[in-house]
């Protein structure tokens, strides 16, 4: 499946170097230097931000409760993702729906734990 950091596209990356491998989401058009916005999803914990909860109708991937994990959304190079994917480093996965992407854009800005620079990077940029 090839990636070209596309609205609502998906792929597993891992959140470190050496880290377990995570569903990340593409939230953002990018912008004209490739700039973009991506947030990994992670089973739901006791403690985790329930700004937005995801289950098994969300998405194929998901098979039980799956919250966006807001704290580790990230500012990234596409063009870099891109080309991490076309050298096989990471994998890609089908794309969230519209609705679906909506929930993760509003949360992103809603969350209490997104980080700063996210929120006013994305300022403004969603189509709602």
């Amino acid at each position: 499946m090839a990636f070209n950091g596309y609205l609502g596209e998906m792929l597993l990356l891992p959140k470190s170097k050496d880290g377990i491998e995570h569903l990340w989401v593409v939230t953002l058009h990018p912008d004209n230097s490739g700039q973009t916005v991506i947030v990994n999803l992670t089973t739901k914990r006791p403690n985790s931000d329930a700004t937005v909860v995801l289950d098994k109708s969300s998405h194929p991937f998901i098979h039980h409760p799956t919250v966006v994990n807001y704290t580790d959304a990230r500012i990234v190079d596409i063009n870099k993702l891109v080309n991490a994917v076309e050298s096989g480093h990471f994998y890609t996965h089908s794309v969230f729906e519209k609705d679906e992407l909506r929930k993760i854009q509003a949360g992103l800005l809603e969350s209490l734990f997104t980080p700063i620079e996210v929120k006013k990077f994305c300022q403004g940029k969603f189509d709602f």
